[in-house]
């Protein structure tokens, strides 16, 4: 598998839990305030790419549709751990 795209799933919330743990065990939070916000907007979702050759700070995405650009990343901030939207 190389890439998830996550949407909301109000069944079952801890699954994305589980896989920000996965990706990133020492800070995981991120990743899940990043879900919680993205899925906020009906139709949206998280692109988690798992590419060898993706750099890890580009892991995760969001508004990669053509319709939605510009695309954003999501990454922890330096000394916090919050998640920090920076478009490119």
């Amino acid at each position: 598998m190389k890439y998830i795209h996550a949407h909301k799933n109000p069944r079952e919330n801890a699954q994305i839990q589980i896989l920000a743990r996965q990706l990133s065990p020492n800070n995981y939070k991120y990743i899940v305030q990043a879900y919680h916000k993205m899925t906020e907007t009906p139709f949206q979702c998280l692109l988690f790419d798992l590419t060898q050759q993706m750099e890890d700070s580009l892991r995760i995405r969001s508004h990669y549709l053509p319709r939605e650009l510009p695309i954003r990343v999501w990454m922890p901030l330096a000394d916090e751990e919050q998640q920090n939207e920076t478009s490119f």
